[in-house]
């Protein structure tokens, strides 16, 4: 079974990247390709058309794949698809498939697939989907910016691994599931003398502000300078709620350990720079050394699962 094709004829593409991209998707088998649709939340399976079309192409740009034709090139001589003589340049079953692959998985800088594969090997146990979801919105952010060494990345994902009790969603301190549990757990150290001072006690504003995200970010004046971090302005200390939305945790998180806004002096660039990586005293961007060695023997994994 193929694709039904609907007001759209390849002749009449004018642009080269919507003519690979259309090689693409008529080259794919009907389940791949309605996988492709169902990524893109289109309706009518099967059917390509100029909206299809459209959107794949916007799909492949976000995703940093070059349809041009020296991106096609390129890509076909790194996955060795038989780029040479007549085949050069062309885009056939066995290069979509590839294409197909590469973009389920999320494209990018990290194969996700791979990724997800390897975690299982290397910490012995399965990812469910909420977990997934919280990996794929870290590797998300990644993808955007202009970071580069995967020692930072893992470092990161240890991280989140570490605070979050392996579930790479945000939390609320204690894993608390209500803002008052929280500041009970809060309360709980303060009266133990565990802690010196309770930081959950509400402020002039009324807010409490115990710890939240995928990092845990404590004090009134932390929420104020992270959220002003990521280009928030006040928000994130008016409502310190957010820190719980995964979109904004995952900003905090990695601004907060790229800048050092956590700990002063302390950031990623300190202990994982050029041949220099300290993965014990990485810990001290977050929360000086507890738990360091528990942490860096985390990010020293992931950091194999990205290899």
């Amino acid at each position: 079974m193929t694709v039904t094709l609907s007001g759209i004829k390849k002749e009449d593409l004018s642009q080269i990247e919507e003519q690979y991209a259309f090689d693409i998707l008529t080259n794919l088998p009907i389940l791949k390709f309605d996988q492709l649709k169902s990524l893109m939340k289109l309706s009518d399976p099967g059917v390509l058309g100029p909206t299809t079309l459209k959107t794949f192409v916007a799909l492949c740009k976000d995703r940093k794949f070059d349809l041009s034709v020296d991106g096609v090139n390129k890509f076909k001589d790194a996955h060795k698809l038989g780029n040479t003589g007549n085949l050069k340049g062309v885009i056939g079953a066995q290069t979509a498939t590839v294409y197909f692959d590469k973009i389920i998985s999320g494209g990018g800088k990290v194969d996700r697939n791979e990724f997800f594969t390897a975690f299982e090997s290397q910490f012995n146990r399965q990812l469910n989907s909420s977990q997934k979801q919280g990996y794929n919105a870290i590797f998300d952010y990644w993808d955007k910016s202009n970071l580069d060494d995967n020692r930072w990345l893992a470092y990161v994902l240890a991280t989140a691994f570490h605070e979050t009790g392996e579930d790479m969603q945000p939390v609320r301190e204690g894993f608390a599931s209500t803002d008052q549990g929280s500041i009970n757990a809060v309360t709980s150290l303060y009266n133990r003398g565990i802690i010196g001072e309770n930081y959950a006690l509400p402020e002039a504003n009324g807010k409490s502000y115990f710890g939240r995200g995928l990092v845990q970010i404590t004090w009134g004046d932390n929420y104020k300078k992270l959220g002003q971090a990521i280009g928030i302005g006040n928000q994130l200390y008016d409502n310190p709620s957010l820190a719980l939305n995964m979109d904004i945790a995952v900003k905090i998180l990695f601004v907060g350990m790229v800048d050092g806004l956590y700990a002063p002096v302390n950031s990623l660039r300190k202990y994982f720079f050029e041949d220099r990586s300290d993965w014990v005293n990485a810990r001290k961007i977050i929360n000086w050394l507890d738990k360091a060695d528990l942490v860096a023997g985390y990010g020293q994994k992931f950091f194999k699962c990205l290899s």
